[in-house]
């Protein structure tokens, strides 16, 4: 991966040009601020912090803040989600966070069906239990699981799925994870599936349940148990992940395919990183 590839960023209303450093230029749709080591280039008399005024991301025209902090060495372009240093600075200045790479699980097969789901990970803090769904010999402990319909939000899906699998409820929600793309192969169903999930984690507010609403293959047990458990028996990688994505105060993303990156959505990072190279000797 080509590191550090100096990008011009313009100054919004301003014949300023800011060129900037983006570490790692397979990300550049996913730089969401810009972070100087001071003003000298700017027409602000800040000279620490958010100066009030915006670049723009060349390759997708959108608005980015621009800060100054004089500890830094240099400037940079800061893409949090995939990148620690970043991510601190972002959630301390409650910078939008975007995601543009999907860590990939699983493993391709041929005639895949795609869909969007989800992976709901339920927490009963009074018990220190998670809510699982036992499938025995058809494909063993899971979290909750479920395809997104149309027109249906994540969260709305999440929060379906949860009720009509187990019967809860009455949930608050504690986060959403990033995306995950997983290819897996449904017992249920007898079909290979490649799926962008997006994981969420609820803390248990009333454990009032319910009547389950199941589909007739829906046959498995609900379940809750400890973390020791969750280890040892949730051996499926997208649960897997989606869990210590949940449990982690961070979650730092730095392989997979490129999202949110219309030039180059579905491409290998290395692969992404040559396309917008050619694109910035063009471009910029």
């Amino acid at each position: 991966m080509t590191k550090s590839k100096v990008v011009k960023f313009k100054v919004e209303n301003s014949d300023k040009v800011l060129e900037i450093p983006v570490k790692e230029v397979d990300t550049l749709y996913g730089v969401s601020y810009i972070l100087l080591r001071s003003n000298k280039d700017l027409e602000t008399k800040v000279k620490e912090g958010f100066t009030k005024l915006y670049a723009i991301n060349p390759i997708n025209d959108c608005k980015v803040p621009i800060y100054i902090d004089s500890k830094i060495e240099e400037a940079k372009g800061g893409v949090p989600l995939h990148n620690e240093e970043d991510y601190e600075y972002a959630v301390k200045h409650k910078i939008e966070i975007k995601q543009v790479i999907e860590e990939v699980t699983g493993k391709p097969h041929d005639n895949e069906f795609k869909k969007n789901s989800i992976v709901a990970i339920v927490y009963d803090e009074d018990n220190d239990k998670y809510l699982t769904i036992n499938w025995h010999e058809k494909g063993g402990r899971l979290f909750i699981g479920g395809t997104i319909k149309e027109g249906e939000s994540p969260l709305d899906c999440a929060l379906r799925e949860v009720k009509e699998e187990t019967g809860y409820s009455k949930l608050k929600l504690l986060k959403e994870v990033p995306k995950i793309n997983h290819h897996y192969y449904a017992f249920n169903k007898d079909k290979y599936f490649n799926i962008e999930c997006t994981g969420f984690l609820f803390k248990l507010v009333n454990s009032k349940k319910d009547k389950q609403n199941l589909d007739e293959d829906e046959v498995f047990s609900v379940e809750w148990v400890d973390k020791d458990t969750v280890l040892k028996e949730i051996k499926d990688e997208l649960h897997h992940k989606t869990y210590e994505y949940a449990m982690q105060d961070r979650v730092i993303v730095k392989d997979g395919i490129l999202v949110n990156s219309e030039l180059v959505n579905g491409l290998k990072r290395k692969e992404a990183t040559k396309v917008i190279l050619e694109w910035l000797k063009e471009h910029n």
